[in-house]
């Protein structure tokens, strides 16, 4: 017996269990509802395959170069690290000044140049000129400068290669064949010196010398740069090993180690000064030493990545050159294929995700990639590698631009939406109004607000209902109730809720209302002028006419959102509209009962009559009811477009 019982016990807690699992709310179909996740289309999927493809086609075809090359300039240049002891004799405007007119001066000045630099315990490790000695000019003063750098031996001159083309400008490499011939120095000194380099440059399509040959090829013989053949004598005799570089390895894009200011990491001697003074020798004890032009009047000078808008002397950049190989601070570009493939890939994902992802995970998504992308740039240039930036840069900020922008224009489209729908309950005006006043608030649980409350119904509907059919049944409502939508809008009332045939509006809520009183006896007004009309219509359509009886009641009231946390209604409540309705009940088909509090309001815009006989429930015997015979137009009502009355 005791084992029933408690099994019975255990039956009846487990019913009741259940039963209040059904009523609990299922937490993981709410979440699931929360979760909602954008559905991929195949629009969007169209989009991000084009998107990725152009931007693969203009990735590989160069097309923002100019751009990739200012941000990876300002990235990367210049580093500021000189490491080698280079100091520059300069051609500059002081010495032309002292010695005369460049183009006078005799080679001896060279030779005399190399003697005061070397000493028997102090010389330079070597000394390159970035300067063409090209036919001889004077046969004593010619030799004097051949031997003395035949005597120093570690002199390296300039060359210079005729070259018919640069391969097709997008290589940036002498290839072979395109050397037409090379200018070299004059027999003498070609014979005394210990190398030579050639000394031209390549810019890229900005204008910018960042760019940086390491050979070339002329009748089976290869030329090394200036630069190149200066360091490997450094190199030599400081047994430091030197990179050989491969047929394929032609160019590179370099680091600068300065900018271009004249005091920017690398000794600068005037050559006048060096030449009437004994002490520079021991200054450039063993360091590279070149000497060039620095002058603007040589026209050597070109616009540098390590500082844009600013000119470095050819003697500079060949100084840069030479860190370049020293610290091996040369950049290959990555394969444009590759580079063109992946980002075209990379955009095309970056789209569909930030597509599916709410906007601030979209702006993460793509602050992200971002930041992926400029450490890649960084970990890849610092190794040696170029890999352009601004082809993935550019399309992903436009990728969240459009996102944000899209966003925007969403949010005003459902935020229209939404206002268009509020416009069916309140007057298209009042929904205006709201928008740009931004100020409107419902607040929770109600307010306490005077307003006029205006009922209406349709007398004997019920009788006549029930002789049509349904769907003249619904005409007939419909028609009469845009009359009433119209009218109400048109003076600027809320429609608060259509019950059967019958309809509630208010004025002065939820926006506060000028004359609100005197504008919902208006709208009773102007319902009962405007149903001449509308008899002649249903007379017509349905052999059947209809009449209305309106209640018009003003006061405080509760108004605000009623009802539970998944379904309210905004509304309004409290005796001011039960009165209201009470007085739509006791009107007869044409009529407008209005109360005393009504009436006291409008009494200079009404013609009313006292109606005797009605005792409304829950009122005293003194509670006046007036039926209106006349609403009088206050000036300027009608041509404010306010009122549906035809003027007569």
């Amino acid at each position: 017996m005791e084992e029933e019982l408690k099994k019975e016990t255990e039956n009846i807690e487990n019913n009741k269990s259940s039963e209040i699992d059904n009523k609990k709310p299922k937490k993981t179909e709410k979440v699931k509802a929360k979760r909602k996740k954008k559905k991929l289309n195949y629009r969007i999927l169209v989009v991000a395959v084009i998107a990725g493809f152009l931007v693969g086609l203009i990735t590989f075809n160069g097309w923002l170069n100019t751009l990739d090359f200012w941000m990876t300039d300002a990235m990367f240049q210049p580093d500021e690290n000189p490491e080698l002891d280079i100091a520059i004799i300069a051609i500059d405007e002081a010495s032309i000044q002292k010695m005369g007119i460049y183009e006078n001066w005799k080679r001896d000045v060279y030779g005399k140049l190399i003697e005061k630099l070397c000493s028997d315990e102090c010389e330079p490790a070597v000394i390159a000129f970035d300067i063409l000695f090209t036919s001889e000019k004077d046969p004593e003063a010619d030799k004097y400068f051949a031997d003395a750098a035949a005597r120093y031996g570690s002199v390296i001159a300039g060359i210079y290669l005729d070259v018919d083309a640069v391969g097709d400008n997008d290589e940036h490499i002498i290839t072979e064949g395109t050397v037409k011939g090379i200018t070299y120095p004059y027999d003498t000194l070609n014979q005394a010196v210990a190398g030579y380099g050639f000394t031209n440059n390549q810019l890229d399509k900005d204008g910018y010398f960042r760019l940086l040959l390491t050979q070339a090829d002329y009748q089976g013989e290869k030329l090394i740069p200036l630069s190149l053949a200066a360091y490997k004598v450094y190199a030599q005799k400081n047994n430091i090993e030197v990179r050989e570089f491969d047929e394929d390895e032609k160019s590179f894009l370099f680091t600068y180690s300065t900018d271009a200011g004249r005091r920017s990491g690398f000794e600068v001697y005037s050559i006048s000064d060096v030449l009437e003074s004994e002490s520079y020798a021991d200054k450039t004890d063993g360091k590279i030493v070149l000497v060039g032009a620095y002058a603007l009047g040589f026209q050597d000078d070109f616009f540098t990545p390590a500082e844009r808008g600013a000119r470095m002397f050819g003697v500079q950049i060949h100084a840069n050159e030479i860190e370049a190989f020293h610290q091996n601070k040369l950049q290959t570009a990555m394969n444009d294929w590759a580079v063109s493939i992946i980002y075209g890939i990379l955009i095309a994902v970056l789209i569909v995700a930030v597509y599916m992802a709410p906007l601030p995970i979209a702006g993460v998504i793509t602050a992200g990639s971002l930041i992926i992308e400029m450490l890649s740039c960084i970990i890849l240039y610092k190794n040696g590698i170029y890999l352009k930036i601004a082809y993935f840069i550019l399309p992903a900020v436009l990728v969240i631009v459009t996102a944000i922008v899209m966003h925007y224009l969403s949010a005003r489209a459902e935020k229209a939406k939404i206002n268009n729908a509020f416009k069916m309950y309140v007057a298209p005006e009042i929904v205006d109004e709201m928008a740009t006043d931004g100020k409107f608030e419902l607040k929770l649980g109600g307010q306490t607000k005077d307003i006029a409350v205006l009922f209406i119904d349709i007398r004997g509907f019920t009788t006549m209902s029930e002789k049509l059919s349904p769907e003249e049944v619904v005409s007939i409502l419909n028609e009469y109730f845009d009359l009433v939508t119209d009218a109400i809008f048109k003076n600027k009332g809320t429609i608060d809720k259509f019950v059967g045939d019958a309809a509630m509006a208010v004025f002065n809520s939820p926006n506060d209302l000028d004359d609100y009183v005197y504008r919902a006896v208006h709208t009773g007004w102007d319902i009962l002028l405007g149903t001449q009309d509308l008899m002649v219509k249903l007379e017509e359509k349905h052999h059947r006419t209809i009449g209305f009886g309106i209640g018009v009641n003003c006061g405080p009231a509760t108004v605000g959102n009623i009802g539970s946390e998944f379904r309210m209604d905004y509304t309004a409540i409290g005796d001011t509209v039960n009165t209201s309705a009470r007085l739509e009940a006791n009107a007869a088909a044409g009529q407008i009962l209005i109360s005393q509090d009504v009436l006291d309001r409008v009494s200079e815009w009404v013609e009313v009559e006292k109606v005797e006989g009605i005792k409304l429930k829950g009122k005293s015997n003194e509670f006046n009811i007036y039926n209106v015979t006349k609403v009088i137009d206050k000036p300027g009502y009608l041509e404010s477009g306010i009122s549906i009355r035809k003027k007569k």
